[in-house]
């Protein structure tokens, strides 16, 4: 992070192409340096610097978590944490059961069914409209509707980009960072393939066995030993396992709240590293939050973050 008269890259004034928040300053005027607080990005030969209070401003393919605050006709208004609220269109959503057909009038008088006020959405920006609104879709498994998870906001000058932007840890947790600073953290899908917490996993309905509805059963046709089913019982934790995966959860936001409280990067490997210091230094999800303990917390971040830096400038 840096702030209003910073060097950024010092005599890169003829090496860097200056972006927003920056100017050039310094003893012979060839120093690249901050003109705003915020985080410094690099692309290629592109400096900028992303201010830490300014709205998220939408790009076509970033992913997002949003809450629907408005249900029209045939459209969602969802906040995105920007200045106006993006709009989901019913044609961009995904049918119940992936069925791929026309949207009729009576889909527009259930739409409450797929998304009501107040439910929290993972989307992705489709599109950018001329007034700065931004227009989503949630036609991939990976989008929908979120359940069963802990929602929290950091400045959405904090996330840093990536290719994917759903991560999850090899503890059981997995978070949904997105890009417009709203952040999701749930329990990871059970490996047997019950779901604990997927959030976009729509309950289902249970089927009927092979045999269950035409073949009677007498002697001389016996049940069979083994009956198949198309969907196993899901998996229920045990009281104990339920608390660890709440404590993990617990810790893992925390984790984001400390680096957020810092000013630091907020991407999986500075999460992973807060967390897994917080194990070594024996703190409970509660004690992670003590102002005096940040510095310890996230110094392995800091220092990642610093090394990364130094390798994207060289």
């Amino acid at each position: 992070m840096v702030v209003p008269g910073d060097v950024i890259a010092p005599g890169g004034g003829s090496l860097y192409m200056r972006g927003h928040g920056t100017f050039l300053g310094g003893d012979n005027n060839d120093d690249i340096m901050a003109s705003v607080s915020g985080m410094v990005e690099r692309v290629d030969k592109l400096i900028c610097v992303r201010s830490l209070r300014c709205r998220y401003l939408g790009e076509i393919g970033d992913v997002v978590v949003g809450r629907v605050t408005q249900v029209g006709q045939g459209k969602w208004r969802v906040d995105v944490n920007s200045r106006v609220d993006a709009v989901l269109l019913l044609s961009s959503i995904d049918l119940p059961g992936g069925v791929l057909r026309k949207r009729t009038y009576s889909d527009e008088l259930n739409m409450r069914t797929f998304y009501a006020e107040n439910d929290l959405i993972c989307a992705e920006v489709h599109s950018l409209s001329g007034n700065g609104a931004m227009n989503l879709q949630t036609r991939s498994h990976r989008y929908g509707k979120l359940l069963n998870g802990i929602f929290m906001a950091i400045p959405p000058t904090l996330i840093k980009r990536s290719k994917s932007h759903m991560h999850t840890f090899d503890f059981g947790v997995s978070v949904i960072f997105g890009n417009n600073g709203y952040i999701w953290i749930y329990v990871t899908a059970d490996p047997l393939g019950a779901v604990h917490g997927d959030p976009t996993q729509a309950a289902q309905e249970e089927q009927p066995t092979a045999h269950s509805e035409t073949t009677p059963t007498s002697a001389e046709n016996p049940p069979p030993a083994t009956t198949p089913t198309t969907n196993p019982q899901p998996y229920r934790p045990t009281p104990a396992e339920q608390i660890e995966m709440r404590t993990r959860l617990a810790r893992v936001r925390n984790s984001v709240s400390t680096l957020a409280s810092v000013h630091c990067w907020v991407h999986p490997d500075a999460v992973s590293a807060v967390y897994q210091e917080s194990l070594l230094q024996k703190l409970t999800p509660k004690e992670m939050l003590n102002p005096a303990l940040w510095a310890s917390l996230t110094e392995p971040a800091r220092t990642s973050a610093v090394d990364l830096y130094a390798v994207s400038s060289s």
